[in-house]
């Protein structure tokens, strides 16, 4: 069983002082973290800026290099991906702060949730 964790909740939970990828373990335990490559190139882009985003960015991508995360290989939009991926395997569980896309999710049956300001998944 797997989890998918979309750049939206990465960067919510950085910036709001939370490891997500420690939460989600401590949350859903026995669930495998999974990204794909694209999330991380989103990342990299919005480290790039000279923003506290930018920061809250490299603070996430410092994360993914030190956790065991495994990341999936995809030429499709990250949304696209996350549909296709969820949609195909049923076990997976979505965490996103995307409101448009946790619509898709649920209206489609994909276990969707968002991460709070406290870290908590709901």
């Amino acid at each position: 069983m797997k989890v998918i964790i979309d750049t939206s909740s990465i960067l919510f939970a950085f910036a709001n002082g939370h490891d997500i990828f420690d939460h989600v373990k401590q949350q859903m335990p026995g669930k495998e973290i999974m990204l794909s490559k694209g999330i991380v190139n989103e990342l990299k882009g919005i480290a790039s800026r000279p923003t506290s985003l930018g920061i809250t960015a490299k603070t996430a991508l410092v994360a993914v290099s030190i956790k065991d995360i495994n990341l999936a290989d995809s030429n499709i939009s990250v949304d696209s991906w996350i549909l296709r991926a969820a949609k195909k395997d049923k076990t997976i569980s979505v965490v996103t702060n995307d409101t448009a896309l946790i619509k898709k999710l649920r209206a489609s049956g994909v276990k969707a949730f968002k991460i709070a300001r406290n870290g908590m998944l709901k």
